[in-house]
């Protein structure tokens, strides 16, 4: 038996997974759907998602800049940084078409906070 939180559950606030949630709760209140089936086709819909954007989405992120302070405290990172550069992509192929975003930020001095992913 496979948990019901095994694969990324943050899709289902995106606009599509509400939409989903608000029509499994409706069966429900009709007595259509019991409350298993709903966490399984939640379940399945959370694999999808994440197998359609790793394989559809790219996205790449560069950090650069002079750390003049640290520390890490249960697992996060509090940054000072001087000259801080912070670039991103993002890849969308959809068909032939490719759909690329891209965000630059430049600052002189940036406090910044990184979480470990466990």
């Amino acid at each position: 038996f496979k948990s019901v939180f095994d694969y990324f559950t943050i899709y289902r606030s995106s606009k599509i997974g509400i939409s989903l949630i608000s029509v499994l709760i409706e069966l429900y209140k009709k007595r259509k759907i019991r409350t298993a089936l709903i966490f399984r086709i939640l379940n399945m819909y959370d694999q999808y998602i994440n197998f359609l954007l790793k394989k559809k989405v790219c996205n790449t992120a560069k950090i650069k800049g002079v750390v003049e302070e640290y520390s890490n405290i249960d697992k996060i990172w509090y940054l000072t940084s001087l000259d801080f550069k912070f670039k991103t992509g993002l890849t969308i192929q959809r068909k032939k078409v490719r759909y690329l975003s891209h965000i630059n930020i430049s600052r002189e001095k940036c406090y910044v906070m990184l979480i470990e992913k466990t």
